[in-house]
């Protein structure tokens, strides 16, 4: 027995992040998967072909051979902008790469709300309100 859905029938919605606040985080990430195999150490959450990517990374990137804070994340900024692979990184890429896309009729997604990480909890109770969960 299948079950068919129209996707148009559900009530959709995302939440996004403060992107310069999205933008820290992923030059922390980055940073700390680099350093930890710059030391020769593996880094956790890496999978093999994602830490030969950031090894890749560890050759060619200009942010990394920065130790002052400040110049370090200009220079992983202007790395993401020449298209060093950091795009290959769920962090790096954009938010709206991952809210676009079309349906499996290929019509294009549509979001009757998006509401902001910073506003999590006010606005998690909108939704659970308009899809009367409460």
């Amino acid at each position: 027995m299948y079950l068919v859905f129209q996707v148009s029938s559900f009530y959709s919605f995302a939440f996004v992040r403060d992107p310069m606040t999205r933008l820290v985080s992923s030059y922390k990430t980055v940073d700390e998967r680099m350093r930890a195999l710059a030391q020769g150490g593996r880094s956790g959450t890496l999978n093999g072909s994602n830490e030969r990517r950031y090894k890749h990374l560890l050759d060619n990137s200009e942010f990394f051979a920065i130790e002052h804070e400040p110049a370090r994340f200009r220079a992983f900024v202007r790395d993401i902008h020449r298209g060093l692979q950091f795009h290959s990184s769920e962090h790096v890429l954009t938010q709206m790469y991952f809210l676009t896309g079309t349906t499996s009729e290929g019509k294009q997604l549509r979001y009757d709300f998006i509401g902001r990480l910073e506003n999590l909890e006010e606005d998690w109770k909108r939704v659970l309100e308009i899809v009367q969960v409460f």
